[in-house]
């Protein structure tokens, strides 16, 4: 009977666990409520909603839309993460026009599909929705600290490990920036590339209870590698110098239940 209670209650646990993590997720990025005339959009498809990028533009066509206007936009570059994760770099077919308000579609989705924008602002999600500033930005991004090793953790929980190595840096821009990280295996030579938001803490590579863009499965060393690239999709005019480091080691079991 009691081997019987104990089966029930991981049974309980493992499906409250699971219930953490959803499978479908299209999430937008610049987080802002306004963008410049010349912007990039950040399109991150999770776990099951991958499978529509290869039909996108084709049974799932993708625009810019202000009223009875639609803007095409094109894929500049695809980014497959290593734990879930795929990101679609866009940039308008061509340039939008101030003052107006454009939502970003996608035709004919899957009924658990849809677009969602964080709102950086109010602390909200909401549609893909912007307005367009009168002005184009064509300022380059710039480092005013390269970035450093800071820290690095992994613990346990609800539905599987969080590991994450976090950068210290420095950077100044007029818009939002996206730190483009090329992650490498230095033994096998195998490497990812990811845009990664930076947040207060700095940049962290890894990946998070249910998703993320790296994930350090070996014991080999890593070489890591940024660059910055703004809102509007201007590169930053040095990349960092690369900086190794060991992937992170459990220390135990940490708030298994979210």
């Amino acid at each position: 009977m009691q081997r019987l209670i104990i089966l029930l209650a991981f049974l309980f646990v493992s499906i409250l666990a699971k219930a953490d993590c959803a499978s479908n997720g299209i999430y937008c990025w610049p987080n802002r409520t306004a963008v410049k005339s010349n912007p990039v959009f950040v399109l991150t498809f999770y776990l099951n909603s991958q499978k529509i990028i290869a039909g996108l533009n084709k049974e799932y066509a993708i625009y810019l839309r202000s009223g009875e206007e639609k803007v095409p936009v094109l894929i500049s570059e695809i980014c497959k993460g290593q734990y879930r994760l795929t990101q679609v770099i866009l940039r308008p077919a061509k340039q939008l026009t101030p003052g107006k308000e454009y939502e970003l579609v996608i035709d004919s989705l899957p009924q658990y599909d849809r677009i969602s924008k964080w709102n950086k602002d109010s602390g909200r999600s909401e549609s893909p929705r912007w307005k367009v500033l009168k002005e184009a930005d064509t300022d380059l991004p710039a480092w005013t600290a390269l970035p450093t090793y800071f820290s690095k953790s992994m613990g346990y929980l609800g539905c599987g490990p969080v590991s994450s190595v976090v950068f210290g840096y420095g950077a100044e821009d007029g818009s939002d920036i996206l730190i483009k990280t090329t992650l490498q295996n230095t033994r096998t030579g195998n490497y990812t590339t990811y845009y990664l938001e930076p947040d207060k803490t700095g940049i962290t590579v890894g990946h998070g209870m249910c998703s993320g863009a790296f994930n350090f499965e070996t014991d080999d060393k890593y070489e890591v590698r940024f660059e910055l690239m703004d809102a509007s999709g201007n590169p930053g005019c040095v990349p960092s110098v690369p900086i190794r480091f060991t992937r992170p080691i459990a220390k135990g079991w940490v708030n298994k239940i979210k």
